[in-house]
């Protein structure tokens, strides 16, 4: 979605600079447009049966039943209410108390049945052992610490799950204590949170993170189990569109596979001997929670195509900084697009000059275009002597709008990847900026303000005019089913050029 999005919006800026093009009529040069796109592979293994015995239920077998009396641990936290299962150790439910789904109910990030972190020790699993745990439950508040430690008995050996949590973050440290090497199942999947499913699902992904991270969609994953080795691994983890778990590795591990089905991602690895220690993340991917905790795991906030991200994270900074004086995220956006307005003021200033020398050298262009009718390569020469001549340039007005498309781009990212934006209201019917205005007001309040925006525009030749009217109504269809804090940044935009527009041509 996020390329036909690009490509739209390219298309449409292509369009609006062919229609200044059509105002000064230059015999148009030919053009050709070409598409490189590349995938780079890195050196990714196709699991053959390799690895050794993997007993544990996954994703690609039936569904984990854990019996409705198993006896649970309940970790409660000012950020979460975890559960941790008795019957193999592992973390059973996972809820953010801070964030919503759109049915009003807090985010269960652990699907049903799936938990995550069991062992197989080869002989035997998690799933046969009961564990007897040092407390009945864990409770925190603030910054305060806690450890839950479950002990089971392996043959004649002991087995342990450490658990430490603390309760202004969403780390936990984590360490697990076994006679022998064993293979561990990080997590079997995440839960869908948005009312588009099926958006939500296309963001799945398995994250490998060394220097840089590594990631394997859903789609993908399906087709072919990926093994990297666990050499120099920081990090692993699986994400959906606004939350994610991640394992930071502090013991060496062997590798770690990674496997999809349907709609689930499981990840397993195979620890290098008894011990493993290590610390999970479960939580919102908030860009700037994730750069303080380090690790790289900030890595996994995407600011989109290379060369629009650094506009994407000048603006994030942008919202995060105007954050702090004002709570509406839709006011911030009516902001920026101001802060453009100055921006832009001075190409404005001179693209209005270029258009009014335009006006002026029209009959010039006219008598031109008449003599040389029959000649466009003379006619093309003779224009470009003449806007010499002039000092006009007649591709000024166009580079607003071509600079405005990595602005758009990069809102664009910003609404749909920030989840301090995720179910942001803005006024009334907005109740979230990330999504389409369900009323279409917005898009229809842009469509007339652009209209209102081509009827001011200098007068220009019969054609021109008719393409100028029309570039408003083909812009609000193409418009009603974007997230509306673009549509809200594109109709401030529109509006305060109208009011620029007045201003200038009375002063």
């Amino acid at each position: 979605m996020d390329k036909r999005f690009l490509l739209t919006i390219v298309l449409t800026f292509i369009v609006l600079f062919i229609w200044q093009l059509f105002f000064f009529k230059p015999q148009p040069p030919n053009t050709s447009t070409s598409g490189d796109t590349s995938n780079v592979q890195s050196e990714v293994q196709v699991e053959n049966g390799h690895g050794g015995r993997e007993a544990l239920p996954t994703p690609s077998g039936n569904p984990l039943t854990l019996p409705e009396t198993t006896t649970t641990i309940v970790v409660e936290s000012p950020l979460y209410r975890a559960e941790i299962s008795l019957l193999g150790g592992g973390i059973k439910s996972f809820t953010l108390k801070r964030f919503k789904l759109y049915t009003g109910d807090p985010v269960q990030l652990i699907p049903q049945n799936r938990p995550y972190l069991l062992a197989d020790y080869g002989d035997t699993n998690d799933l046969s052992i009961f564990y007897t745990p040092n407390k009945s439950k864990v409770e925190l508040e603030g910054d305060s610490e806690d450890t839950l430690i479950l002990t089971a008995k392996l043959n004649e050996d002991t087995i342990r799950k450490i658990f430490v949590f603390n309760g202004n973050t969403y780390l936990i440290n984590t360490k697990i204590e076994a006679p022998k090497p064993f293979s561990l199942i990080l997590s079997q999947g995440i839960n869908p949170t948005e009312k588009n499913r099926k958006r939500d699902i296309s963001k799945f992904q398995a994250l490998f993170y060394r220097e840089k991270l590594k990631k394997y969609s859903l789609k993908t994953l399906r087709k072919k189990t990926v093994a990297e080795l666990g050499k120099g691994l920081i990090w692993t983890g699986i994400r959906s569109k606004y939350f994610f778990f991640a394992t930071v590795w502090s013991s060496p591990i062997k590798i770690v596979n990674a496997r999809g089905q349907d709609s689930l991602i499981t990840l397993s690895a195979k620890v290098s001997n008894g011990n493993a220690k290590f610390m999970i993340y479960l939580g919102p991917i908030d860009y700037f929670l994730l750069k303080e905790l380090g690790y790289g795991l900030s890595s996994v906030y995407s600011f989109g195509f290379a060369l629009f991200s650094p506009f994407a994270r000048a603006i994030l900074y942008i919202f995060h900084f105007l954050q702090r004086f004002i709570p509406n995220y839709g006011v911030i956006i009516i902001l920026i697009a101001l802060l453009m307005k100055v921006v832009f003021w001075p190409l404005t200033i001179k693209s209005l000059r270029s258009m009014r020398k335009m006006q002026e050298l029209k009959p010039k262009l006219d008598a031109l275009r008449k003599l040389y009718k029959d000649d466009p390569q003379r006619l093309q020469k003779e224009m470009m002597e003449l806007y010499k001549q002039y000092k006009v340039n007649p591709f000024s007005s166009c580079f607003i709008l071509l600079l405005q498309l990595p602005i758009f781009w990069a809102l664009y990212q910003i609404l749909q990847n920030t989840i301090e934006l995720r179910g942001a209201p803005f006024v009334l019917w907005i109740k979230d900026l990330s999504s389409k205005d369900p009323y279409y007001i917005l898009p229809i309040l842009m469509g007339a303000t652009s209209l209102l925006q081509a009827l001011m525009q200098p007068a220009q030749d019969q054609q021109s005019r008719m393409f100028s009217l029309f570039m408003p109504i083909f812009l609000t269809f193409i418009f009603l089913n974007f997230p509306s804090g673009i549509v809200l940044y594109w109709l401030t935009y529109s509006a305060l050029s109208v009011i620029e527009q007045f201003w200038l041509k009375k002063t």
